[in-house]
């Protein structure tokens, strides 16, 4: 078998023991790989039954066939499990050496099953698995665990979870190297199984079926993303780069999603964004090295941070009228260091503000922090009672549709879909956007879907026509991405033509044209779709928080615009 492995390993933390299981080459012709596989094995080994913090529920670490090629940005992989967060599907994805190592081991999936007795370090070397109990490392925050992993694992990649996801919070993320597999409290996963973190280390090579085309195709694909100008600014300035368009275009949420832009954004112009950072970092083999490090001092500490990035600098700085720099960085190193999600955590904190701002809570409630709006005082004291877990922030690490379920008249501005608080594009007035997040698999989510383009030219943003048929288009696009696994970033300057190319040369697997990648990624999102309903989701949770249809969404357009997309994938096989 060329270009993937055909290879599972199967983990269970209740017995310390491992298996290794062969995977069909059938399953690759129909799934590709990476999220394909992962969503595969989620819907056939689980009932959508299991509470997401029980030994029955499963994490699913998964690699696609382009994973440790020389293809551009084929470093990434994918964490899939039921969330606790949304209690339904979930994906999450990171960048770094580790899904690159998961391949030299010779594996294309790895399932964690059961629950340890104490807290585990699973060790992969090749085909041995090895498993550390070192109570130790219970409770290191991310800085940390990577010193000790630096002195005591030198060569090898590394998975952890920090404080957060110990506790089972649930916007806990899974972090690798600084990179973080965020969304959705997969940390919280780990946490329950009592699994700090993994690290790998692997010696194959992964060969290719052919070289000289595959070596083609590659060079056609970099041509491709050297000319795109949206990569061009992402590799430039970073994500940061769209603030000011999306502003212009009145889709950059403020307060809570109560505006829709902000007169006070200069601080975060590209401009002056691309004088702030540093340096640029890059992934393993990526040409686009969209990661900015900033520097900063905190608590008589000099950190080197990797961002903020464009969701961290709305959640924790626009979002919250807050436009300094440095004091978003430091929210965003606390969330680091604990492990939980900038863009959860930003939107909770907003959630508070307002609820603040209605009278509908005091200070009393939230051990003494006054949470008003512009208030870098309440956003650290705030981010550090989340993190910490402590007071009410046990209650915060629960999320929005919690809390919006124990303050009564809240629910109009508890902005979740499916539990997941949004991301950083208002779906107010703009269709494809609402469309995407209603319908989306994990809950609120831009990056499965959502019609993006209509936020730079690419259609009008306030009609509605044939936004279904662009938002299936990407999803068909974007599922194949993820099966790859590439990075999402590649679809600003590539799409099936050139990514069916590599696939087909690095596998030598038959498939027919670039139509049939787009029915695979559909394919694919009709198992997401399944895995839902297990878990008990019906088309009725496909919706917006209310506050959206007060700012220019129509309630009505939109329900219909969901009816088609249900009756299209309803004929999907």
């Amino acid at each position: 078998m060329k270009g993937n492995c055909g290879k599972l390993l199967r983990i269970d933390l209740s017995s310390s023991n491992f298996s290794i299981e062969d995977i069909s080459i059938s399953l690759y012709r129909q799934y590709i790989g990476g999220m394909g596989l992962a969503t595969y094995y989620l819907n056939k080994e689980m009932t959508g039954k299991e509470n997401p913090l029980d030994k029955e529920n499963k994490i699913i670490i998964a690699v696609g066939p382009l994973t440790g090629t020389i293809a551009p940005t084929s470093s990434r992989f994918g964490i899939f499990t039921k969330s606790p967060l949304t209690n339904g599907y979930l994906e999450s994805y990171c960048g770094g050496d580790f899904g690159k190592e998961v391949k030299k081991c010779g594996f294309d999936v790895i399932i964690i099953e059961g629950k340890s007795k104490e807290s585990t370090l699973i060790e992969i070397n090749n085909d041995s698995v090895k498993f550390d109990h070192n109570k130790n490392l219970i409770g290191l925050k991310s800085s940390e665990i990577k010193e000790y992993f630096k002195s005591n694992y030198t060569g090898w990649s590394n998975l952890y979870v920090g404080p957060a996801g110990e506790r089972n919070s649930k916007i806990s993320g899974v972090f690798s190297e600084g990179r973080c597999a965020g969304r959705g409290g997969a940390g919280a996963v780990f946490g329950s199984k009592s699994l700090k973190g993994i690290v790998i280390k692997g010696d194959k090579r992964v060969d290719v079926y052919n070289k000289e085309e595959f070596m083609k195709d590659v060079n056609e694909t970099l041509r491709e993303l050297r000319s795109s100008k949206a990569v061009s600014h992402l590799k430039d300035v970073g994500t940061g780069n769209i603030i000011d368009i999306m502003n212009f275009f009145e889709s950059l949420p403020n307060r809570n999603f109560q505006n829709k832009c902000s007169k006070e954004i200069n601080n975060f112009l590209p401009q002056n964004l691309k004088k702030a950072w540093k340096k640029s970092v890059a992934c393993f083999n990526c040409p686009i090295a969209c990661s900015k490090i900033y520097e900063f001092e905190y608590e008589g500490m000099k950190i080197e941070l990797d961002g903020p990035e464009y969701e961290t600098i709305w959640s924790l700085g626009i979002n919250l009228d807050i436009y300094d720099l440095k004091t978003v960085a430091k929210a965003n190193y606390i969330c680091d260091e604990y492990g939980i999600d900038t863009i959860s955590t930003g939107n909770i904190i907003g959630f508070i503000m307002e609820l603040y701002e209605k009278g509908m809570i005091d200070s009393k409630h939230i051990d003494g922090v006054v949470p008003e709006w512009g208030s870098s005082e309440a956003l650290i004291a705030l981010t550090k009672l989340i993190a910490s877990g402590k007071g009410f922030g046990m209650e915060m690490n629960n999320g929005v549709k919690y809390l919006s379920s124990i303050f009564e008249g809240s629910k109009a501005f508890a902005m979740h879909v499916k539990g997941m608080e949004l991301p950083a594009f208002h779906p107010s007035g703009n269709y494809g956007i609402s469309l995407g997040y209603a319908i989306s698999n994990r809950g609120g989510c831009h990056l499965h879907g959502a019609v993006l383009s209509e936020l730079f030219g690419g259609a009008d943003r306030k009609k509605h026509n044939n936004k279904v048929n662009m938002l299936l288009k990407n999803i068909g696009l974007i599922n194949v991405i993820n099966s790859s696994i590439l990075c999402y970033f590649v679809s600003n300057g590539i799409g099936l033509k050139e990514i069916s190319k590599m696939i087909k040369s690095c596998t030598g697997i038959d498939y027919k044209d670039p139509s049939e990648f787009e029915e695979i990624g559909l394919r694919i999102n009709k198992l997401c779709m399944d895995f839902n309903k297990k878990c008990g989701y019906s088309k009725e949770y496909d919706k917006l928080p209310l506050r959206s249809f007060d700012l220019g969404t129509n309630k009505d357009i939109l329900s219909n615009m969901i009816e088609e997309y249900h009756e299209f994938m309803m004929n999907v096989k």
